[in-house]
């Protein structure tokens, strides 16, 4: 326990409330936020800065009554100060440590969604048994934005956990589909020497629940590549295996580094496949309408 003026502790409480202010504050202008949060939570936090912005004021207007207050120096009083050594040590943390991406190595601890627990044939043949068929309307939306004589299916922010789950429940429906992936090396327990994956992780709520999910990838030269470097590969959907269970297999035409994505993760839910990919290619070209003159 400790003796501190009201005055001293008020401007304590403040310094805290502000410094939480100035927290939310650069977390969310900096779009830092996505990298820790679902964006159908980003209301959440906007709410909490203006709460903290709110009780900054409030304790504001308290410090400055107190200051003013002649007595105000002289109204000792104990306070315990662990209760405020725990706000400290928090914002000390998040100040002094900066959020740092998902890599292999938090992939290799937490198992590849369609992998998951330890990464052997075992595990895999029992979550495909038991895995949930994909939904009707989303193999309906799929089948009708992703014809069969598509040139290139890119598989972006917007479609990337539904084609990649749709490509492990119905690998026949891709073989022999051109696509370009983006994402970062990592390699389980397993792989042939000619092969690695490339995956981003997929968020359903925070980063604490961030589950990696991608492709095995085939390329010859394999060793160029370390763990974490980000690439866009260009190949074709092949049926592989991993240790002797039917997998999806991109066999690489070509491969490339690139830089990390401004935003690596992937985010659940069931957003439509958006028509254009980036720099105005098509996706997929528009269906033929046979009604159409």
């Amino acid at each position: 326990m400790h003796r501190l003026s009201h005055a001293t502790e008020n401007l304590l409480r403040l310094l805290i409330l502000v410094c939480f202010t100035f927290l939310f504050y650069r977390v969310i202008t900096k779009g830092d936020l996505l990298q820790l949060i679902h964006p159908q939570f980003t209301y959440n936090a906007t709410v909490g800065l203006a709460i903290f912005a709110l009780l900054a004021t409030v304790q504001t207007i308290r410090f400055v009554s107190d200051s003013l207050a002649s007595n105000a120096g002289r109204q000792d009083h104990k306070f315990a100060g662990c209760f405020y050594y725990i706000f400290i040590g928090t914002l000390a943390i998040c100040f002094l440590i900066p959020a740092k991406s998902l890599g292999s190595i938090t992939a290799g601890q937490k198992g590849l969604k369609h992998f998951r627990g330890p990464t052997t044939a075992s595990t895999l043949l029992d979550n495909t048994a038991s895995a949930p068929p994909i939904n009707t309307k989303i193999q309906q939306r799929l089948s009708a934005s992703v014809p069969k004589q598509a040139p290139i299916l890119y598989i972006n922010d917007e479609n990337h956990i539904r084609l990649i789950t749709a490509m492990y429940e119905d690998t026949a429906n891709f073989i022999n589909r051109e696509i370009k992936l983006k994402g970062f090396v990592y390699r389980p327990v397993g792989l042939n020497d000619n092969q690695f994956m490339v995956v981003r992780f997929e968020i359903s709520c925070c980063a604490a629940d961030a589950v990696p999910s991608g492709l095995i990838v085939e390329w010859a030269d394999n060793a160029a590549y370390k763990n974490d470097t980000w690439l866009e590969v260009r190949g074709m959907i092949q049926q592989g295996n991993y240790e002797g269970v039917p997998v999806p297999l991109l066999k690489a035409a070509a491969v490339s580094t690139i830089d990390p994505l401004p935003n690596p993760y992937v985010y659940t839910g069931d957003p439509i496949v958006p028509q254009n990919h980036e720099q105005n290619v098509p996706q997929t070209p528009p269906p033929n309408n046979p009604s159409a003159k």
